[in-house]
């Protein structure tokens, strides 16, 4: 075929009046079929096959030669061409392949010719032709129907499950699995008429009656091919879903308490996990037909079992699903009472079995991820859940204090997350009351401080420093830089006036929390202007909680700043303050509140104002 009259032929095709053409009828395609045939020219059969795209896309007639256009097209199944060295050209290999099945998967009426094509070269030695084949034949799916498939099931099922089980390739593993997925979406596309056979159900059973009973083999050398072909037949669509899962879920908890090894039942926990995360993809499912919620008892109990297991590999497995668990339960249960008592049983579950840094590594995000999403709430209610979760985090952060590694990482996981959740919520609350009002309850600042707390007392001089550098200048100068999702709708000013600051102020809390647990020997950035704030805050404030925690947090500070000129300045700064506020009504709760906290850290560093304060407190704060 010349390359001119190719290309005269695709531009008639592409021009004004393809109708012209149409006219020709079958005559037309008869005679590019004449045409095509014997053509080896890369660059010719590129603009062959676009053509023969274009025949089948207008709706050209093909008239008695629908086999004769495959045929000319098919010959070429699967491409061999290597691109000779310095091509002018630029045609590479993979430019054809896709071309070429994007003519072999184009229309229906080619299945019957194509689909044994694609066997034959599945069941081939040559790599290549089984990747080609598969990718071909998934691609087909998308527009076959189950007419066109019902005479190959067997053929492709057969061929499909033999290179699960027996190939060494993890590449044609993948396209096969690839290939069944889209197989299983294709017959669940189908429109069932009365009187015709549901291709899906004896298709699965069929992968059924082949997979499950390699479940149940003792020495478990199927099981992983078994599980990801089945859960690529579940995973298209919601029907494949509740067909494999009525059959296989029962049988693997069977199976998980026939195990009594760890590596076995982790094995078998995590195939009951890939059938979890299955039904993610479809939202709301009715109890009645979900499987994972009929077997709601069964599955919990073999969930926390993996929990409470020696082996961390178990538990790992194990936090993962009680994960996907938690989540399908939400959507599942929203609002309900079994849900609660639920959700609260796998917050503890997740903090007890937090006892070494791999699984600290998991449970942290999955904990911080749940405190997102009661956040978004933002309603009074969800006090307790916040509380809940910052219970849980405490627990972690006891657990692994001792271990450097675990203590660093949890430290810069939690802190800069919880930190941020809170001038977030506060920053709402200074542009859009109500909206952060949940997290800045007391009960839920005053939960998260021992989490900072936990999380801070035993960091190594050198890491502490360096947090210490980031969450100051947060407090002094709002510089928000080293927090998460740091885009803030406003600046952060937890010290300066106004009304509209009073929720930033709250988080003072938080500050006190981290400061006051940092190594003595950790130099604190602007100590001298960040007691200063502090000292103002605790005098000024009219809210208790704040006051409360700024005396806290400078008398923390005043407890271990080192002896000299610039201690005694701050302290004489604040007995300035606190005698004649002393006498004032208005400010009297909050002066004697800091007077009570200063006191209490000079007796414990035995200073020698101590006394003279001690004696002031015995007074009630007169004279």
């Amino acid at each position: 075929m010349s390359s001119l009259f190719i290309r005269q032929l695709l531009s008639a095709e592409l021009g004004p009046a393809p109708h012209e053409l149409k006219g020709l009828g079958a005559d037309f395609t008869f005679g590019f079929i004449q045409v095509m045939d014997g053509e080896k020219d890369p660059r010719n059969l590129l603009v062959a096959f676009q053509i023969v795209r274009d025949l089948i896309a207008k709706n050209y007639s093909l008239g008695p030669f629908v086999e004769e256009l495959f045929e000319v097209t098919s010959c070429y199944f699967p491409i061999d061409f290597t691109p000779p060295p310095n091509d002018p050209h630029g045609i590479q290999r993979e430019d054809l392949i896709l071309s070429l099945r994007a003519v072999l998967a184009s229309t229906p009426q080619f299945a019957e010719f194509l689909l044994p094509l694609l066997i034959e070269k599945m069941d081939s030695e040559l790599q290549s032709a089984k990747l080609d084949s598969l990718q071909t034949l998934t691609a087909c799916c998308a527009v076959y129907g189950q007419k066109e498939l019902q005479e190959f099931l067997p053929s492709l099922w057969s061929s499909l499950r033999r290179e699960v089980f027996q190939t060494a390739s993890e590449k044609v593993e993948a396209e096969c699995l690839a290939a069944l997925h889209a197989l299983s979406a294709c017959l669940s596309r189908s429109v069932l008429h009365s009187g015709t056979e549901d291709l899906l159900d004896s298709f699965l059973g069929s992968i059924l009656q082949d997979c499950r009973h390699h479940l149940c083999e003792p020495d478990m050398k199927l099981v992983w091919p078994s599980a990801k072909l089945l859960q690529a037949a579940a995973g298209a669509s919601l029907r494949a879903y509740h067909c494999v899962t009525r059959s296989v879920l029962p049988l693997l908890l069977e199976q998980y308490t026939k195990h009594p090894q760890s590596s076995q039942r982790r094995t078998i926990l995590e195939m009951l996990l890939g059938f979890l995360e299955l039904q993610q993809k479809w939202g709301h499912v009715d109890e009645d037909e979900s499987t994972v919620l009929s077997l709601q008892a069964p599955v919990c109990s073999v969930v926390f079992s993996a929990l409470t297991d020696p082996s961390v590999q178990l538990q790992l497995v194990g936090i993962r699903a009680l994960t996907v668990l938690g989540s399908l339960q939400e959507r599942e249960e929203e609002g309900s009472r079994d849900h609660h008592s639920l959700q609260q049983r796998c917050l503890q579950a997740l903090a007890a079995v937090s006892t070494h840094t791999s699984i600290v590594r998991e449970t942290v995000p999955v904990l911080l991820q749940h405190l997102r999403k009661v956040q978004k709430g933002s309603e009074a209610g969800n006090a307790q859940d916040l509380v809940s979760v910052c219970q849980s985090l405490h627990r972690v952060a006891l657990q692994c204090q001792q271990d450097v590694e675990g203590c660093w990482y949890y430290h810069q996981t939690v802190v800069p997350c919880l930190l941020a959740m809170a001038v977030q919520a506060a920053m709402q609350e200074s542009t859009q009351p109500l909206l952060g009002k949940a997290l800045l309850q007391e009960e839920v600042l005053a939960a998260m401080v021992p989490v900072i707390s936990a999380a801070t007392t035993h960091l190594s001089p050198e890491l502490a420093a360096q947090s210490v550098s980031h969450v100051v200048p947060l407090f002094l100068d709002g510089e928000v830089s080293f927090l998460p999702q740091n885009s803030f709708p406003c600046l952060f000013q937890p010290f300066e006036d106004g009304e509209c600051l009073e929720a930033q102020r709250r988080l003072v809390a938080l500050l006190m929390a981290f400061v006051c647990s940092l190594p003595r020997n950790v130099a604190i950035p602007q100590q001298d202007r960040l007691l200063r704030e502090l000292l103002a805050l605790s005098c000024s404030c009219n809210c208790p909680f704040t006051a409360t925690t700024a005396a806290k947090c400078f008398a923390g500070l005043v407890n271990k700043h080192l002896a000299g000129q610039q201690l005694d300045e701050i302290l004489q700064l604040a007995v300035n303050r606190i005698e004649p506020s002393l006498t004032e009504g208005s400010r009297r709760t909050q002066a004697l509140t800091l007077l009570l906290w200063v006191t209490k850290a000079l007796v414990l560093r035995y200073h020698p104002l101590s006394s003279r304060l001690t004696d002031k407190v015995g007074s009630g704060g007169a004279g």
